[in-house]
């Protein structure tokens, strides 16, 4: 019986795409993304802003800055978050 939970495991687990030897779900690979694209996602477009995902999120939810219309995953335009930027730090002064 035991040998049949076991075989039942493994079949489970191999339709889950988990590594049995560390336990944990199989990555899969991303392509390389090109660094000069115009299109950041919203963790690259974080780090470029130095701000937190959901910061950026929150600020496009409020209208000050705009995401890429119809594309999954989320994408940011580089001149957009340059835009927003620059009129941020102007109203500081």
């Amino acid at each position: 019986m035991t040998r049949m939970w076991q075989r039942l495991h493994e079949v489970v687990a191999a339709m889950q795409g988990v590594n049995r030897e560390q336990g944990r779900p199989a990555s899969r690979p991303r392509p390389p993304r090109n660094v000069d694209s115009p299109y950041l996602t919203v963790e690259e477009a974080a780090a470029y802003c130095r701000r937190k995902p959901k910061t950026l999120l929150n600020h496009h939810s409020l209208g000050n800055v705009r995401l890429v219309t119809g594309t999954r995953p989320l994408l940011f335009r580089r001149e957009d978050l340059d835009a927003w930027l620059t009129k941020r730090t102007s109203h500081r002064r």
